[in-house]
């Protein structure tokens, strides 16, 4: 009772601080380019995801950021009973596209000191990895300010080279164990689940997220894929870049205990909070892991604490991710 309450005060206290000062922000102006890499199914594809991530940006008048889909010829998939052949000659045509891969996007930003985020969603995810193998030198990529996975394809114990990634970067793989059932054939090929549906095995170099997505957007009856996580990754972006977006001051601020029990039937489906961010923070001179969950399929963000017994708390619940951290001193 007594770490509850003085949790409640703590949370006040940094609350008022925070209202009372001004929160330092990087250049805006400086240009900030994201890469969104399509998986199977041709070269010339019109997505959401890039879509969304546009307009969030567009939303917000942040004209020095760019969104860039890098088009390659991936085989197509008409009916399931080919699928596995087209797989193969996905790695094959993936592992083909890697060096151009490395060409334009690696060395180009890296030489024009560029700062960029890339975002693959399915095979697309087996590209980016190919050309990380493939670059010569990986630890000196400099401007790279992250990778993010959306069901991804590659099976789930597959472990990357050493020292592929720049120093203190894991990849961020968003999976969907139960209504992503388009990567479930990696296990018939592979002889292994995707990373996709349950999370990479190798936590060194990712860190696993689970979600409640479809693997395309008009793959289910409802519109429920990853292009709805492309607000929250611009969001995350921005936090590295030290960017903060001005948002609504009334969401709640509010110390409440939840469970943290994992999604295991469809109802929680219908209501899910999807994490899909996390970091530690010093609380009360003890380390504390904050999370981040996104709810679909309204984008409401809530953020919650978890101590060292497990025991999660929210602290604040509302439409405004930069404004709730902001409000709370977390950022």
């Amino acid at each position: 009772m007594t770490k509850k309450y003085s949790l409640i005060n703590l949370v006040g206290l940094i609350f008022l601080i925070l209202s009372q000062q001004s929160v330092a922000q990087a250049n805006i102006n400086q240009p900030i380019v994201f890469i969104y890499v399509h998986g199977l199914g041709g070269k010339n594809q019109n997505t959401q995801f890039v879509h969304n991530l546009k307009e969030f940006f567009a939303d917000n008048n942040l004209t020095n950021i760019t969104v860039k889909h890098y088009s390659w010829d991936s085989p197509t998939i008409s009916f399931r009973v080919v699928a596995p052949a087209q797989f193969l000659a996905g790695k094959k045509q993936a592992k083909k596209e890697a060096k151009q891969f490395s060409k334009q996007v690696f060395q180009e930003y890296e030489q024009k000191k560029i700062t960029y985020y890339i975002i693959g969603h399915s095979f697309g995810t087996y590209l980016i990895i190919k050309a990380l193998e493939n670059y010569a030198q990986p630890s000196r990529l400099k401007r790279l300010g992250g990778i993010f996975f959306l069901g991804s394809t590659l099976p789930k114990n597959y472990t990357i080279k050493k020292n592929i990634l720049p120093e203190g970067l894991k990849i961020q793989n968003y999976y969907s164990e139960y209504l992503d059932g388009a990567v479930s054939f990696v296990y018939s090929m592979e002889g292994v689940k995707a990373a996709g549906s349950v999370g990479f095995d190798d936590t060194q170099h990712f860190k696993n997220f689970q979600t409640t997505f479809t693997h395309s957007h008009k793959g289910f009856l409802i519109h429920r894929d990853y292009s709805i996580l492309a607000q929250t990754i611009g969001y995350i972006a921005l936090l590295k870049e030290n960017i903060f977006l001005e948002g609504k001051p009334d969401f709640e601020i509010k110390t409440k205990k939840l469970f943290g029990k994992k999604i295991t039937n469809w109802f929680r489906f219908v209501v899910s909070w999807d994490n899909v961010y996390e970091f530690t923070k010093i609380i009360e001179v003890k380390y504390y892991t904050i999370r981040i969950q996104q709810r679909w399929p309204k984008l409401t963000y809530r953020i919650v604490v978890e101590n060292n017994k497990g025991q999660l708390y929210q602290l604040a619940k509302g439409d405004s991710l930069h404004a709730m951290l902001q409000g709370l001193g977390l950022f």
